[in-house]
């Protein structure tokens, strides 16, 4: 019974986007087949970017935001 309701609501789904589809950009298939050695080349990459865009700092140093709650920690522990 509620595969027969997940069914349902699906083609809902589909009715309500099919409008929609036309005005949406398709992509195009690939002219050849792409290698594996090519997809893992180019995850690699993506990765590495990753990776490093998480290393840079955002607009603030990373002390500068936890300074507020050190130094109201450290007051309150020192007087008393």
């Amino acid at each position: 019974m509620l595969i027969i309701c997940i069914h349902f609501v699906s083609v809902k789904f589909l009715e309500v986007i099919k409008p929609f589809c036309g005005v949406l950009p398709e992509i195009a298939k690939p002219e050849r087949k792409i290698q594996f050695r090519e997809k893992v080349l180019w995850t690699a990459i993506t990765l590495f970017i990753f990776l490093v865009c998480c290393q840079v700092r955002t607009l603030t140093k990373p002390e500068t935001i936890f300074s507020v709650f050190y130094t109201t920690i450290n007051t309150t522990t020192t007087t008393t």
